[in-house]
């Protein structure tokens, strides 16, 4: 309950923070929702050609676009820019503080810096995703809760490995780069997983599982919730991994100090 606390009011001040400056938060808004929208326009103009991509018609992945955006954006309020910065924090000597706090390590780590941008965000890619189901009439609403368990799994594996990532800089102190390698990654969990080749197919649904928080919970919806047990095993394997390897790197944490 204090962690839920602690992230609460992490949102509550960020948000009077960046709302402050208003025409910034309005171009930080119009910056992210432009991903989106390249991709939107992207696929209007694929599927005048063609009948589907693979076996994903239009609205399937109309359905995949609005997904991965929310995804992506819930996640990346919450925790991107803490786990991301994890690596400036070891190099400057701010980890000090964090650790010394009464909450456990890993939220301090994740939820430290929230983006309340990404979450004023999130209304473009629900209405795409809302638009994808009215275009292949999905009529059951169970399976939107089935839907909506895979997102929340799937933004539990996003912040999982990001913070599992981000923690390698409690060993190397440089990491940080690591992240802007993700984000082109997780640029690819907007495609369909078909069209990839098998080995690139099983790294990104495994290994580095991009097509796993974007395509899995969309093939719940559509063929149902068999998709869920993949990925409550790759959130379980994530949550284990974490919790091993947390205690080791940061015991190997020194705490360097104003390293530049």
């Amino acid at each position: 309950m204090k962690s839920v606390k602690y992230v609460v009011t992490l949102y509550i001040l960020h948000f009077k923070q960046t709302s402050f400056f208003r025409l910034s938060f309005l171009m930080k808004l119009l910056s992210r929702m432009s991903h989106v929208l390249f991709y939107w326009v992207l696929f209007e103009v694929i599927y005048r050609n063609v009948h589907s991509i693979g076996s994903w018609s239009k609205a399937q992945v109309f359905m995949l676009l609005g997904t991965m955006g929310i995804v992506l954006n819930l996640s990346g309020s919450l925790m991107k820019n803490g786990a991301g910065g994890i690596s400036g924090r070891v190099r400057y000597g701010y980890m000090d503080i964090l650790f010394s706090r009464p909450l456990p390590g890993p939220v301090l780590l994740a939820f430290s810096t929230p983006d309340i941008v990404q979450l004023f965000s999130l209304i473009l890619p629900t209405y795409l995703f809302i638009h994808g189901c009215r275009l292949s009439s999905i009529p059951c609403i169970i399976n939107l809760v089935f839907w909506g368990i895979g997102v929340l799994l799937s933004i539990i594996i996003y912040i999982l490995f990001n913070l599992l990532i981000g923690m390698v800089a409690l060993k190397t102190v440089q990491f940080s780069s690591a992240f802007w390698v993700l984000e082109d990654l997780y640029q690819m969990g907007r495609f369909p997983a078909d069209i990839f080749p098998i080995i690139f197919r099983y790294i990104f649904l495994t290994i580095i599982p991009v097509l796993t928080i974007s395509n899995l919970p969309v093939l719940v919806l559509i063929k149902g919730p068999v998709y869920l047990l993949p990925l409550m095993g790759i959130t379980v394997f994530f949550v284990c991994l974490n919790g091993i390897l947390y205690p080791v790197l940061r015991k190997s944490y020194q705490g360097v100090g104003t390293v530049r």
